[in-house]
């Protein structure tokens, strides 16, 4: 890829460098960017996608995740609501039963 004419006017006229001046430098930023592995929108955009899959399939390992943790916890206040209503079942009749045999 030749150096474009554009640059060259911008090194020989703005920046007032000897016209072989200008084109060693032209020469040595083309092969810099010819040596260099630039990132195009392209590869941009590939690696977008395969972030998105990669945190797309972690959400849904995440979720799988959270819904056993919230069953276990589910499961665990049925356990205790129903283990407190016998308990409380039990102190009630206790004190009926200790009323009924005061009482008399």
């Amino acid at each position: 890829m030749p150096v474009l004419v554009t640059t060259l006017d911008i090194l020989t006229e703005r920046a007032h460098l000897d016209p072989q001046v200008a084109r060693a430098i032209g020469d040595a930023i083309e092969n810099e960017m010819q040596r260099s592995s630039p990132v195009t929108e392209t590869i941009l955009d590939a690696r977008v996608i395969e972030l998105k899959s990669h945190l797309e399939g972690k959400i849904v390992e995440l979720k799988g995740h959270l819904e056993g943790k919230i069953e276990s916890c589910k499961a665990d206040v049925v356990h205790w609501v129903f283990s407190a209503l016998l308990g409380q079942l039990a102190v009630i009749l206790g004190a009926v039963y200790f009323m009924l045999r005061t009482g008399r």
